[in-house]
């Protein structure tokens, strides 16, 4: 039989810091986002833009590739064309 001892507590060691003792902490800046990007519906109204979207889409390309080549053929939309939009995947 195995002697494992269970764990018993989720809380991290705390370690020595400039201010004195505090727990270890995972540093995050910025926002995760879980999801793709659409077109926004200012973009959506160009079929210049549709066609640029559904074709990258389809050959597997970046977001921010496909947020570039709309931003260079339709250079009057603002943000590029595109949104992040949450997937539960």
């Amino acid at each position: 039989m195995h002697n494992l001892n269970p764990i018993t507590s989720t809380r991290l060691p705390d370690v020595p810091s400039i201010l004195g003792q505090a727990p270890v902490r995972m540093p995050i800046g910025g926002k995760i986002r879980a999801g793709i990007k659409v077109l926004t519906a200012s973009a959506a109204r160009h079929a210049r833009a549709k066609e640029i979207y559904d074709s990258g889409v389809a050959a597997g390309k970046a977001f921010e590739e496909i947020e570039s080549e709309i931003a260079q053929a339709l250079p009057e939309l603002k943000s590029g064309g595109l949104k992040p939009h949450n997937v539960a995947h």
